[in-house]
């Protein structure tokens, strides 16, 4: 579309209802009356155009009805009409006054050129000063409508301007929280069955955005020094594997230490299954969190 600021005749279309109320045109309008106060001045001279055309009696028959059915539906362009027809009548009133003072001229009078009456005086200033009054209060409510219409589209440029320092401030809090979060975790795992306690049932581990890794230690019972092979499952399947881990041993037990990529862990409940050749798996199940 156009630039509707040097566009009049989109914006007319627009007065008259004739645009699609779906369409770009209409949202850019629209989107222009809060951000651009050139814009609503100009939309305000030519809805003063519509008005005193209709007035006028110059509109085609289309614009008149286009005009009654939409253009007039605000309240404030219906109040803008009515004050428009009255000041119009004043000024046509006062055109008239001349013609008038001819007329009381030409009747039969002492001296040819009498004084109008102190009545006809009294008059004449009380319409004078009627249309004064009513010409200074339409300007009043003119220049009343124009600075809150500057306001608000001022108030929509500061908001927009807060939601994007708003957006800012938050990415530069989450790259701080990434900055801080280390970029490897920390898993400490055990056999069931040298748990201390059903708490410890089921470790938990919380993954950030900035981890890159995760270092386990899995504690077993078995002293053997036979190499261990793993496999990390979440919902029946296999995410990860390790095959030949050489295990450190102790009369206590073995500690396997390895790590796994962080993105090879979903979110939720996994387990990690230990096994020595043809030897059934020890289940170790842990749940990960994601920030």
């Amino acid at each position: 579309m156009e630039n509707p600021l040097s566009d009049d005749m989109t914006i007319r279309d627009y007065l008259l209802g004739r645009l699609d109320p779906a369409s770009e045109t209409v949202d850019r309008v629209d989107e222009l009356m809060l951000t651009s106060a050139e814009f609503l001045e100009n939309l305000g001279l030519i809805e003063d155009e519509i008005i005193e055309e209709y007035l006028e009696g110059t509109l085609s028959p289309a614009d008149k009805q286009s005009v009654e059915s939409h253009f007039l539906r605000p309240p404030e362009r219906q109040r803008k009409l009515q004050h428009a027809r009255l000041l119009s009548s004043r000024l046509a009133n006062d055109a008239d006054l001349p013609d008038r003072t001819k007329l009381l001229q030409i009747k039969p009078s002492p001296a040819p050129f009498a004084p109008l009456s102190s009545r006809s005086n009294f008059r004449l200033c009380t319409e004078i000063a009627a249309a004064l009054l009513l010409t200074v209060s339409v300007m009043y409510l003119w220049q009343s409508r124009r600075q809150l219409q500057v306001a608000l589209g001022k108030s929509a440029q500061q908001l927009t301007q807060e939601r994007e320092n708003s957006a800012q401030i938050k990415q530069q809090l989450q790259s701080a929280r990434d900055l801080a979060q280390p970029s490897t975790a920390m898993l400490s795992l055990f056999q069931p069955s040298i748990l201390r306690s059903p708490d410890e049932s089921l470790s938990k581990l919380t993954i950030g955005a900035g981890t890159n890794k995760v270092r386990v230690e899995l504690a077993l019972i078995s002293s053997s020094p036979r190499p261990y092979n793993l496999r990390l499952e979440s919902a029946g399947k296999t995410l990860w594997s390790l095959d030949h881990l050489t295990p450190f041993t102790s009369r206590d037990g073995s500690i396997l230490i390895f790590e796994i990529p962080a993105t090879a862990l979903p979110a939720g409940e996994n387990k990690l299954l230990v096994f020595q050749g043809s030897e059934l798996p020890t289940s170790c199940p842990f749940t990960v969190f994601k920030q």
